[in-house]
Order: structure tokens, then C-alpha cells, then sequence
């Protein structure tokens, strides 16, 4: 993310920033006022193709209505200018709530012409994410042994997510985060926002969804929502073991003891 970048969208829209917004690291997220006092949300992304790629996915999802609007684009700056969602509070953990009819309209979109990243073939790149969070939890909270035995299964689980990604029946327009912070109440429902989007088999998002719970509902979130949206529980919970070995990795939920006991529970080394 670059100050310039946000600079240059601030002059192009006639902005005024107001507060940051939180809920990422990735992107440098505001608040701001439009012309005539419109509220919107600024998004600078961490890269150009980031930007391409949330810009594409939003206006593939704009008909079914249940992603954040895009107002506009400055690709060549990152740069992308959001509706302000009201009353923009999360959707809190526990249960699916309204994700089943959320997921089934994110997956029903037709493919767009833009070129999407494919989900097969990015454990390198999670991999790489996971160990640099768990580098630095480790120095911050001065425990150098933390999440070392979910390290460990972290090959098993890449192997897992290539086999999966590899054998996928159908290949949807993933929202590649759909965590509960990124589905917000908009209105009278839920709308997602800041997709990560990939190509791939739409039980990622299902297993994306259900590691983001508490660690003893895990499994059954999964279970449900597949069971739900007319997919495979098998592949949804393996999904969920997928996201639940790198989110344990990566060190930082309160949650962290519960998450390596089941990661480290009889039932979750044989889905692995």
C-alpha cells in the first residue's frame, strides 16, 4: 500500500478522509465523504493486481446483490472506492446465519473473461503467509515453541488443499476470505466485503468460513453449511482442516490452545 497511491485516489475522487477503518492488514482501508457529503469507504489495496482482481469479482457480484458495491477504480493506483455499509457491524461467530444464501449466490455468479488466480497451486503462497504470522507472534510473545506441533502438520494440510483444489468438480468465483468480519450487516441482511478472489471448488469457501468459529464447532460448521448449500461434507470438512492447521499456525487467535487441541485430537490427524 503506498501514500502516494492514496493521495492520487483522494485528488481523482474529491475526497475527504475521515477515520481509519479496521479489519485488515492488507490494504489501507478510510473512511470518507464523497461530493456532496456521500459516505464511501477508500481502498488502497497491497497491490495493483489485488485491486484487478476485488474489482472484477465485485462488479461479477454486483446482480445478486450481496457484495459491498464498487463506486469505482483506479487500478493503476490500487485504488478502489467502496459504498459505506450501514450499520457495517460484523456478523457475530456461532451458526451459519446468513451464509448459506450468501455462498450460494457468490457461487452462482458466471465467470467473468478477467484472468482470476486459480485456488490449485497456492499452498506455497499460504504457506508463506502462515510462517511469516507465526515468526512474528513468536518474537512478540517471546515463545519460541508456539503452534510447533501444528507447524508440523502444516505439509500434511498443503498436501490436502492440492488434492482437494485438484479433484474439484466444479470451479466457482470463490470469495477466497469469507470470514465473519467480512460479512456485514448492511440494511435488513448481510453483505460481503474485501474478497480475496480465487478460482476453485466452492467447499474452500464453506471450510473458510467454518474455521473462522469457536474450535469446538468447527467440524460441525462445516458439515451444516455443505449440508445446506447441496455440497459435499466431505470435501467441506476436509476444507475446514485445511484453513484450521494455517490459522493455528499462523498463532495469533485468543482461541489458540483450543485450536491445538483439536488440531492435535485423534479425529482431526485422520482427515489429514
Amino acid at each position: 500500500m503506498s501514500p502516494a497511491a492514496r493521495e492520487i485516489a483522494i485528488r481523482r475522487w474529491s475526497l475527504e478522509v475521515g477515520e481509519p477503518l479496521s479489519g485488515g492488514h492488507r490494504s489501507d482501508v478510510h473512511a470518507v465523504r464523497r461530493p456532496g457529503g456521500f459516505a464511501a469507504v477508500l481502498k488502497v489495496c497491497a497491490s495493483t493486481r489485488d485491486a484487478a482482481d476485488e474489482a472484477a469479482a465485485l462488479r461479477a457480484w454486483a446482480p445478486s446483490e450481496v457484495a459491498v458495491r464498487l463506486l469505482d477504480a483506479d487500478l493503476r493506483a490500487g485504488a478502489l472506492l467502496l459504498e459505506r455499509l450501514e450499520p457495517g457491524t460484523p456478523l457475530p461467530p456461532g451458526g451459519s446465519g446468513p451464509a448459506p444464501d450468501v455462498l450460494a449466490a457468490l457461487h452462482a455468479t458466471r465467470l467473468s473473461e478477467h484472468a482470476f488466480r486459480e485456488l490449485a497451486g497456492g499452498f506455497p503462497d499460504h504457506q508463506r503467509e502462515v510462517l511469516a504470522d507465526l515468526a512474528h507472534e513468536r518474537r512478540a510473545r517471546g515463545e519460541p515453541d508456539r503452534a510447533c506441533e501444528a507447524e508440523r502438520l502444516l505439509p500434511s494440510a498443503g498436501r490436502l488443499m492440492e488434492g482437494l483444489a485438484a479433484t474439484a468438480e466444479r470451479r466457482v468465483l470463490l470469495h477466497g476470505d469469507f470470514l465473519t468480519k467480512n460479512l456485514l450487516a448492511s440494511g435488513d441482511g448481510y453483505r460481503v466485503i474485501d474478497p480475496l478472489p480465487r478460482l476453485g471448488d466452492p467447499a474452500a469457501d464453506v471450510g473458510m468460513f467454518a474455521h473462522d468459529q469457536p474450535a469446538a464447532s468447527i467440524l460441525d460448521t462445516a458439515a451444516e453449511l455443505a449440508d445446506a448449500l447441496g455440497l459435499d461434507v466431505d470435501r467441506a470438512v476436509s476444507w475446514a482442516v485445511v484453513w484450521t492447521v494455517m490459522v493455528t499456525v499462523q498463532a495469533w487467535r485468543e482461541d489458540q490452545s483450543d485450536l491445538e487441541a483439536l488440531v492435535g485430537s485423534p479425529t482431526f490427524r485422520r482427515l489429514l
